[in-house]
């Protein structure tokens, strides 16, 4: 039976999440379309099948590092919203609302949208076909409606919906990361060995430096990883948080390290970059129809369906999570008064944030209706997808709140020192939050050099929530 955070007069956020369920969020979250469509898209930055390796690598390191850090930042400060809370406790108001602004308005939006546009190309390589812009948009908005009213109904039906979705992406990954080694080991044409060699030109051109190449990799990979830290603005909702907080944040990380590496190397053990990055979202089915080729059409087509499938419940997961946790964020800004007093609304029989839920997934569908309506009417955007106009920005500006919030450890920790242990304490502190904080700070002027334009409209947009943010204060006050 879920535990209440509140007394039946003033409902309050259930504590129904398990460690089952947290893991669950925090891989769920993590894995979607990223691992499909990022691959192509980071060797093209890199220009080399090894320097895209170790930009994955890096990714996977990088989210063990903050993970290790973000762990102890939710159990000293266990409220929803996450990241927004640990900002504006050691940074200030201003601060916390700019990530929550950024996080509720554009990212968390774009990622849904971006998702669900992956979750309708999905839909047809399952129906072997490719759907117009607005056939496209249409099959995203109505996933979006389906996961909102699962997760407004209760945060155990999300998690169940997680844990299942989660149980199935795991399973397809590592089956699919395994085949080429398997096939190979039997004798079969699996891994050549040929294709860990291959080169193209980069992206940014061979006058690209190769610091500038890895970060156009690493900013690839860091979308495809983007959420592992997930499970932080649900901390309020996760039952023995001292306990399964840190085992959400610290196993999930690794097992996603572990898969994606996995699966890359298999990617890039079977097919060339070119027809990597050609393939798009249905890399998985290109790799597979090439490994099962010599067993006859009949035998390739129906686990390429299958393969699409469960292709099609990993994007859904990491949907239904960014549904989950995404909503949290403006719920807890509401409750501080930066945000509209509606959004921190608790349904009386449902427990969960519903307004602040439903809220999301309405930004979420205009995105995709704007970001459809450009692709489909204005020549500049007809060579690109929702789902890459989705994506353009959001990495690079949450790298800079990532960044922040691993640093925000440092002042909490001083401005706590009285507390009791929180029960979990960052191993090696003070340097694997250092070690973070240098590694993304790197990251982040290495991508504003090469990326200009993306870098810089990343930061308008979120300095924008700036009036906004002003506004509110100034009602408050009255």
């Amino acid at each position: 039976m879920a535990e209440r955070v509140a007394d039946a007069e003033n409902p309050g956020l259930a504590r129904a999440l398990g460690p089952g369920m947290a893991i669950a969020i925090v891989v769920g979250n993590v894995i979607g379309a990223g691992i499909f469509l990022k691959p192509g898209e980071a060797a093209t930055q890199a220009g080399s099948v090894w320097l895209a390796i170790a930009a994955w690598v890096a990714g996977g390191v990088l989210s063990l590092l903050g993970a290790l850090t973000i762990a102890e930042l939710a159990l000293r400060l266990p409220q929803a919203g996450g990241l927004y809370v640990y900002l504006r406790e050691a940074f200030g108001r201003p601060i916390g609302f700019l990530f929550g602004w950024s996080e509720f308005v554009i990212g968390v939006p774009a990622s849904i949208g971006a998702l669900a546009a992956g979750l309708a190309g999905m839909s047809g390589a399952i129906a072997d076909r490719h759907f117009s812009v607005w056939e496209e948009s249409a099959i995203a908005i109505g996933a979006i409606l389906v996961l909102t009213a699962i997760n407004v109904v209760g945060v155990a039906w999300g998690g169940r919906t997680q844990l299942a979705t989660t149980a199935v992406k795991c399973l397809f990954l590592a089956a699919l990361a395994a085949l080429p080694f398997v096939l190979s080991a039997l004798g079969y044409s699996g891994i050549d060995a040929s294709n860990y060699r291959d080169t193209t030109e980069p992206a940014g051109g061979s006058e690209a430096s190769l610091p500038v190449r890895f970060a156009g990799a690493l900013l690839a990979v860091l979308w495809a990883y983007s959420g592992w830290h997930a499970v932080a603005p649900v901390a309020e909702e996760v039952k023995s948080p001292r306990r399964n907080i840190p085992i959400a944040l610290l196993g999930g990380g690794v097992l996603l390290a572990a898969l994606y590496l996995a699966i890359v190397l298999a990617y890039h053990g079977t097919l060339p970059m070119r027809e990597i990055r050609d393939a798009g979202i249905r890399l998985p089915q290109a790799m597979t129809a090439r490994l099962l080729s010599p067993f006859g059409s009949g035998v390739t087509g129906a686990v390429v369906i299958g393969i699409s499938v469960a292709a099609f419940i990993s994007i859904a997961g990491s949907l239904n999570a960014n549904l989950m946790s995404g909503p949290r964020v403006g719920f807890a800004m509401a409750r501080d008064g930066v945000f509209p007093h509606a959004l921190s609304i608790v349904h009386a029989r449902f427990r969960t944030p519903a307004a602040a839920i439903v809220t999301q997934a309405t930004l979420s569908i205009v995105l995709v209706v704007s970001s459809a309506t450009l692709v489909a009417t204005v020549e500049r955007f007809r060579a690109r997808s929702v789902f890459e106009l989705l994506t353009d920005c959001v990495t690079f500006i949450a790298s800079i709140f990532l960044m922040l919030a691993v640093a925000a450890i440092f002042p909490i920790r001083w401005k706590r020192r009285g507390d009791s242990s929180p029960g979990y304490v960052t191993p090696f502190y003070p340097w694997v939050p250092l070690a973070y904080i240098a590694a993304s700070a790197l990251f982040v002027v290495y991508v504003f050099g090469g990326k200009p334009v993306e870098a810089s409209t990343g930061v308008i947009l979120t300095l924008a929530g700036l009036p906004f943010y002003w506004w509110m204060t100034h009602r408050t006050r009255q």
